[in-house]
């Protein structure tokens, strides 16, 4: 399927696990619907992630997505200034809520659904009721600072004013427990 949708150009973007070469049915399995369908009924059966988005394909299990090397980069500590500077487009103070950290920022393309995303904590405000980050409300502080993202929503308009987006991450630390305590839910 994912070959097929590279090949008609509707795709440009293709992450598959290596784990599906392992995967195997040793019965009839029937597979119907539209491939979006059959694609989710997969990574489900196989304990993986689907997602399809911006024009590219992902299937990888929670360990392959913490495991990437590729993070958009909001905010990074600069020791020979002492200043935080501010990258990609962040608008505000990235806040540590009960759902995750959460900020709001420029439109980026470069950002997705569980791709990874590295800010300095220094500058996340904590937002928690009780004001106790733990991973067992929701939310914790990264000790890397690198997040997966887990939503995004986006503010367009056409009258001229700023057009942005808004984005909950998951500490890469706890993401797999936390993805795997969801699917067991």
């Amino acid at each position: 399927l994912a070959k097929e949708a590279l090949e008609s150009g509707d795709i440009t973007s293709v992450q598959l696990s290596a784990k599906l070469k392992e995967y195997a049915v040793y019965s009839s399995k029937t597979f119907y619907g539209n491939s979006d369908d059959c694609m989710q009924e997969l990574a489900e059966d196989t304990g993986m992630v689907y997602k399809k988005t911006n024009n590219s394909l992902l299937v990888l299990s929670p360990e392959e997505i913490v495991q990437q090397t590729d993070a958009v980069v909001f905010a990074v500590f600069d020791a020979t200034t002492g200043k935080v500077e501010s990258r990609s487009g962040m608008i505000g103070i990235p806040q540590l809520t009960d759902t995750g950290l959460e900020l709001d920022c420029l439109v980026n393309t470069k950002l997705g659904i569980y791709k990874l995303l590295q800010i300095d904590n220094s500058v996340v405000s904590i937002a928690q009721e009780g004001a106790i980050p733990t991973a067992e409300y929701g939310a914790i502080l990264d000790p890397d600072g690198v997040y997966v993202i887990t939503a995004i929503s986006g503010n367009f308009s056409n009258d001229g004013s700023n057009n942005s987006m808004h984005v909950t991450a998951i500490a890469r630390s706890v993401f797999v427990d936390m993805y795997n305590q969801q699917e067991e839910g």
